[in-house]
């Protein structure tokens, strides 16, 4: 059969800008997405992304997006519904189990957690945030030693990051290293002396040291600071 050769370049070039404003259709709304995500706007950022998924339901972006919106609300089931979603179109990208564990580690779905984290890093090892974050379920656990050991992971990839130093010296007290603890909450004190997660930690510490008069003036400097602070009242 014969086809005119003029023909077929208007269909083809007619088809052309269909999926060129399908695709720029997907990406507004993406975009506008992450706009109210930027801006903290999550509830508007998830009726964006609905749209965008409802147009294109087999690109991930829009899924993974949404289960972040969800989890910057709380709702961690509904992040671990997308972030699987997602996964299955997407099963090579690091950053979907990566976010997917977290979400599942709020969830108290620890096996489920460690199974993404370890997936993750077997797409990129290099990535320093996936060790930190482990080290943070390892402690919830009271999992000391591997927590201090992922903490120390991602420090050798140059993470920066200070309160890393705060999850591997509470890590540390839990081992009974006082001294060890010590020296990791100073660190993050010299650089923000007022950061009070780090200062109770440390009057925590000293307590271990038996250092009573130092640990009450670490608790006494957060009740200046914050005088609501349950944790220095507690102590």
């Amino acid at each position: 059969m014969f086809i005119n050769k003029s023909v077929l370049i208007s269909v083809l070039l007619f088809l052309s800008i269909q999926l060129t404003a399908k695709a720029q259709f997907r990406e507004s709304y993406l975009q506008m997405g992450k706009e109210e995500l930027s801006d903290g706007h999550f509830m508007k950022a998830i009726e964006r992304f609905n749209i965008s998924i409802s147009q294109e339901p087999f690109w991930y972006e829009g899924y993974f997006l949404r289960g972040y919106a969800k989890s910057q609300l709380d709702d961690f089931s509904g992040a671990d519904e997308d972030y699987s979603k997602a996964v299955s179109l997407y099963p090579k990208k690091a950053k979907l189990f990566f976010y997917r564990a977290i979400a599942r580690d709020r969830l108290f779905n620890f096996t489920g957690a460690f199974e993404d984290y370890e997936k993750a890093l077997s797409l990129d090892s290099t990535d320093a945030n996936i060790y930190a974050n482990m080290a943070i379920t390892y402690l919830s656990l009271n999992q000391f030693e591997p927590a201090i050991e992922n903490c120390n992971q991602a420090f050798r990839l140059k993470l920066k990051n200070d309160n890393l130093y705060i999850i591997r010296g509470t890590a540390k007290m839990g081992l009974t290293k006082f001294k060890e603890a010590l020296e990791d909450f100073n660190k993050v004190i010299h650089k923000f002396p007022e950061n009070t997660d780090a200062i109770i930690q440390r009057g925590i510490a000293y307590a271990g040291l038996a250092e009573k008069d130092s640990a009450l003036a670490d608790f006494n400097f957060v009740l200046h600071i914050d005088s609501l602070n349950s944790l220095a009242l507690y102590h």
